[in-house]
């Protein structure tokens, strides 16, 4: 979608703007809404610059000449001009991972708003926004291109108020499913410790836990890069970072099946088992002193309770368990 930079930033540098968003009276809050009813073709401006400013912490008001101001406009202008030059080729180097950068405006130290004549003027600075979830919590994220991320328990997602420039880059820490909106001309990038995921447009899910680093993929293609290696996933492929990427077919409900409730084991080994009820319930197992866990576990829950999915497994497979708090104590 086209946006005009132009106008983003005649209104960062409108005072009245600023205030409305920030600070709004009744006479700013009825001049900007009939504005924007007036000029519905700015809707996409307004929004990105509403973004840019509700992230904006004030630090201190100082009082500069003209000549002062005019300079550091100067001097803003030609680090805008410097950021939009093309990269030389940076995305074709090597397959070491690249480094997240920030936008324009997280980029810049300090930016000033210049007000009326350019005479006073606002020294602020604009954070990444950060989502967490807790130990048993799931959470929906919309970016500000309209992509949608569901994140699983125990995650963090780092991303700016607007994405400039010609990647859509955010950074995650532990599990999430991502639904991206196409733009071939703006590439999406999810950054790891460990790794790195480019897509278009397409939905695929992102685990980044410890040194556990995979990406499952629904629909589209997408490129998923280690430190060693670059792998092209197609849908119903995952790819799994060890020392290479090991590509090989998935079940969705087994992998992500997380976000819509679903447990599932299909012949896997207690270790699995319990490391995913950990996860998933937010709790830790201990395997008491000579208890006995024989075979492997197949089964499937759904938005069940933790006492629920044990009994079920506990009955099959012979074994008892204890609930005490956070804590599940398993025994023969």
């Amino acid at each position: 979608m086209y946006v005009n930079q132009l106008k983003i930033d005649e209104l960062l540098v409108d005072e009245s703007f600023v205030k409305w968003i920030k600070n709004p009276d009744e006479q700013t809050t009825v001049f900007w809404e009939q504005w924007c009813l007036m000029h519905p073709e700015y809707e996409k401006e307004v929004s990105i610059a509403r973004n840019i400013v509700s992230g904006i912490t004030y630090e201190k008001t100082y009082e500069l000449t003209k000549y002062e101001s005019d300079t550091m406009l100067a001097n803003i202008l030609q680090f805008e001009r410097q950021m939009r030059i093309p990269e030389a080729s940076e995305d074709k180097e090597n397959n070491n991972i690249l480094r997240f950068r920030p936008s324009i405006w997280v980029a810049a130290a300090s930016i000033v708003i210049l007000i009326g004549s350019g005479v006073s003027w606002w020294m602020w600075s604009i954070r990444d926004l950060q989502e967490l979830t807790s130990k048993i919590q799931q959470k929906k994220v919309r970016l500000p291109d309209g992509s949608v991320v569901t994140m699983n328990s125990q995650s963090k997602l780092i991303y700016p108020a607007q994405f400039w420039g010609k990647r859509r880059e955010v950074q995650l820490e532990g599990e999430a499913f991502f639904e991206v909106e196409k733009d071939a001309e703006h590439p999406f990038i999810i950054h790891t410790n460990h790794t790195e995921t480019t897509v278009l447009g397409t939905s695929f899910n992102v685990r980044a836990r410890k040194n556990e680093y995979s990406v499952a993929v629904m629909t589209g293609k997408v490129q998923f890069q280690s430190k060693q290696q670059k792998a092209i996933l197609l849908p119903g492929e995952i790819g799994i970072a060890e020392n290479t990427i090991r590509k090989t077919s998935f079940n969705p409900k087994k992998v992500i099946g997380w976000k819509d409730g679903i447990l599932l084991f299909e012949q896997d080994n207690f270790e699995y088992v319990f490391k995913t009820l950990e996860e998933r319930y937010g709790v830790h197992i201990v395997v008491a002193p000579n208890t006995l866990l024989k075979g492997r576990y197949s089964g499937e829950f759904k938005n069940e309770s933790l006492e629920n999915v044990l009994t079920g497994i506990a009955y099959t497979s012979r074994f008892q368990f204890r609930i005490d708090k956070d804590k599940v104590i398993i025994s023969n």
